[in-house]
């Protein structure tokens, strides 16, 4: 006599009060893998593991110094930006009028960027230097790289000429901020203290006998210019000329 076997009955998926009754259980938590210096490696960056990966070796992270120049870089880009737009806020606002929020809406800077950067006696004289010979600072024009150009010509008229431009150049850009400059001063003390250091180095740079170093001195300020072409009537071409 054959004994019949009968499947096990599969057994039923527990209710909702069952589970509401005896809970769930969590699957056991995944230990994190760590060093032997006892580090977290799952803390590291994506981009650490797969450049260790494809190397095959340690991961190739950026130098301190490299960060630290590559930061310099982009500070010496944003002032420079700056400048570019208090020189023109001044020329077309005056100094009065410009506040450094204006400068901060020309730049495409935050307000908190140009503050950083200097109050705004500071910015109106990096403004007309840098608009004057290309960068700011206490150097001397001739140190600048167009003025070093210009010393480099051998022909003498070709020197002149070449001199005669830059200088003419210069004027016509900064003739405007110098108004404002001189009007600055007169209601700044701080102001008008960076004014005469700024007078003086400019005379520094002409060398000769005092008649010469006063004439070459006007020569090379934007009061020639302002004097000449805008109040004189000369032509800005002529102005290099002469």
């Amino acid at each position: 006599m054959r004994h019949r076997t009968t499947a096990p009955t599969p057994q039923a998926a527990p209710s909702a009060a069952h589970r509401r009754r005896c809970g769930s259980r969590s699957p056991p938590s995944i230990p994190r893998i760590r060093s032997r210096a006892g580090r977290d490696l799952s803390s590291q960056t994506c981009h650490q593991r797969i450049a260790r990966r494809r190397r095959g070796g340690s991961a190739v992270v950026p130098s301190r110094s490299y960060v630290s120049t590559l930061r310099a870089e982009r500070a010496a880009t944003t002032r420079r930006r700056i400048l570019e737009a208090a020189a023109t806020c001044f020329t077309e606002n005056g100094y009065s009028g410009t506040s450094l929020a204006d400068i901060a809406a020309r730049a495409g800077v935050s307000p908190e960027t140009v503050k950083n950067n200097g109050p705004k006696r500071e910015l109106l004289l990096g403004a007309f230097e840098q608009a004057f010979a290309g960068t700011e600072g206490p150097a001397p024009v001739v140190d600048s790289d167009p003025a070093q150009e210009i010393l480099a010509i051998t022909d003498a008229d070709a020197f002149l000429t070449a001199t005669a431009a830059f200088v003419a150049a210069a004027n016509a850009r900064t003739s405007v901020l110098w108004i404002e400059f001189l009007a600055a001063a007169n209601a700044d003390a701080l102001v008008a203290a960076a004014l005469d250091d700024l007078l003086a180095r400019r005379r520094a740079d002409c060398l000769g006998v005092e008649a010469a170093v006063a004439a070459l001195s006007f020569l090379s300020s934007p009061e020639s210019h302002q004097q000449l072409v805008l109040e004189g009537g000369w032509d800005a071409c002529d102005m290099g000329a002469n």
